[in-house]
């Protein structure tokens, strides 16, 4: 049995997955025979090759036929056994050591879970710099992991409940807080790995970054909008209609 996953959520993400599946691919045979990984890769009711790229990549696949990222988040960790979870979205490409850090931290059994600093792979506008500047800040001050990079210990997954799955967007805000709570009970911390996770700028180019401030705020302001399809899928869920849709 493995002794950590890559939990990989992935709605018509064929663009994009190759080279995650790739990169997650590598830090396994990097961190080898120290640690044993694998990827699970759960395609949320994709239309486009998704299923069949993670397959043809030699991951296991599994299904989630409702199209919400906290449903497929606890699907791929309900498959998995392994001691350590790391769930990785679909757009981003964490380093070896960054993993590496991660996975030392919670291997010592003073850390239950964590996050990591977050940097875009492209060019932000001075708009687009202001909502990660927004998020770094948010982040640090409640100790919240951003949903690209975030990972824990299996038994703080399952005795939290894993992903508050009436929600369709913020999820990983909601389980970083449990996550927490469980572990400051046992005298564990929910910490930051040291690195910085790359993942992609594409909802900057999708959405104007005052178009996404928008939505997270109003998002912060009325917490009830994270349980609305209608609301989560028109910023987090859709796209331009010349590219498939996200996560």
């Amino acid at each position: 049995m493995s002794d950590f996953s890559f939990i990989v959520p992935a709605f018509n993400e064929e663009k994009l997955l190759p080279g995650t599946l790739d990169r997650l691919g590598s830090i396994i045979r990097e961190l080898a025979p120290e640690h044993e990984g694998r990827i699970v890769v759960v395609d949320n009711n994709s239309s486009d090759a998704t299923a069949d790229i993670a397959a043809a990549k030699g991951t296991e696949v599994v299904f989630e036929a409702e199209n919400r990222i906290s449903k497929a988040r606890n699907a791929g960790a309900a498959r998995s056994e392994a001691e350590f979870l790391l769930f990785v979205d679909a757009d981003t490409l964490p380093s070896v050591d960054l993993v590496s850090n991660s996975l030392r931290l919670l291997a010592g059994g003073e850390v239950c879970g964590g996050g990591a600093a977050v940097r875009f792979d492209a060019p932000l506008p001075f708009a687009g710099k202001l909502v990660l500047w927004a998020w770094r800040v948010y982040s640090r001050v409640f100790n919240t992991a951003a949903g690209s990079y975030i990972f824990c210990i299996r038994e703080a997954w399952l005795e939290t409940g894993g992903f508050d799955e009436a929600l369709y967007a913020s999820e990983e805000i909601s389980f970083s807080r449990k996550v927490a709570a469980w572990g400051r009970k046992r005298g564990m911390r929910f910490a930051r790995s040291a690195g910085e996770v790359v993942t992609s700028a594409r909802k900057m180019e999708w959405h104007s970054p005052v178009a996404v401030f928008f939505a997270i705020s109003a998002s912060a302001l009325l917490p009830p909008l994270l349980k609305s399809e209608r609301w989560c899928r028109r910023w987090w869920y859709s796209r331009p209609a010349d590219q498939s849709a996200p996560r």
